[in-house]
């Protein structure tokens, strides 16, 4: 974590979020879901986003957060990660994939959209990459469900780039 990094936490607002395609995900996320808690899974059209879509991942919610069903890892989280689970629920995944670390603590961040309702901001956090340089990551996750209703599904987003 950078010196100044708080960890995972809800997003007060859109100043909260450093990156521009995961300020618009969350912005489009705002509009979609009105007066509600948080909108659709219907709601939030990934054509819409298609240029930022190799770093999101989509997932159901299984068993109430006992786990959860990938239904889709963008690319560049594939690429991350070395791996791609899509298809596979979040456990088998963690069981599959050399990346143990960085999969725990995105569950972690899963498990508070789920429980607290609401989307979570992580980073940006300067990390190690998997050839050891350094990158710099922020992350968005964020609920969609029935108007008011449980967390059906989550839309996870990654903002990656070589540090300044």
């Amino acid at each position: 974590m950078e010196k100044d990094d708080p960890g995972p936490r809800p997003i007060g607002g859109v100043s909260d979020i450093s990156s521009d395609p995961l300020r618009k995900l969350f912005l489009d996320w705002t509009n979609k879901k009105g007066s509600h808690r948080f909108p659709s899974y219907g709601a939030i059209d990934i054509l819409d986003h298609f240029k930022q879509a190799g770093s999101w991942i989509i997932m159901d919610v299984v068993d109430d957060g006992q786990d959860y069903l990938i239904r889709l890892l963008g690319s560049e989280l594939v690429s991350l990660v070395d791996f791609d689970p899509t298809g596979l629920t979040f456990s088998q995944a963690q069981r599959q994939s050399d990346q143990v670390s960085l999969l725990t603590n995105s569950r972690l961040i899963y498990d508070r959209v789920v429980s607290e309702q609401q989307p979570i901001h992580d980073g940006p956090v300067k990390t190690t990459h998997t050839d050891k340089s350094f990158i710099v990551m922020e992350s968005i996750s964020l609920p969609l469900g029935p108007a008011e209703g449980p967390v059906t599904q989550i839309v996870g987003a990654v903002h990656m780039k070589m540090p300044d």
